[in-house]
């Protein structure tokens, strides 16, 4: 087996198991997020700074797709800055 296949298949077995995990930890909590934007009448909107803004982006962008109203605010900061 060639060290690229070898690493595909290494790769695709750590991504299950964290898939494993993540099932595990479905709870009521998953239900009432999915109930909470499935029956939103607005916008929803998501907020972020840094990485989580660029999270937010594509979880707004995801949500888009689904025809789902989205709007993101990202704030962006410099030294010394409070929010």
């Amino acid at each position: 087996m060639s060290p690229l296949l070898r690493r595909a298949r290494e790769t695709l077995t750590i991504e299950i198991a964290g898939l494993e995990e993540l099932s595990k930890r479905l709870d009521h909590e998953f239900e009432q997020a999915v109930n909470l934007l499935y029956d939103c009448q607005g916008k929803v909107i998501l907020a972020g700074m840094g990485k989580s803004g660029l999270i937010a982006q594509k979880i707004a962008a995801t949500l888009t797709s689904t025809q789902e109203k989205v709007h993101t605010v990202i704030w962006e900061s410099s030294p010394g800055t409070t929010l």
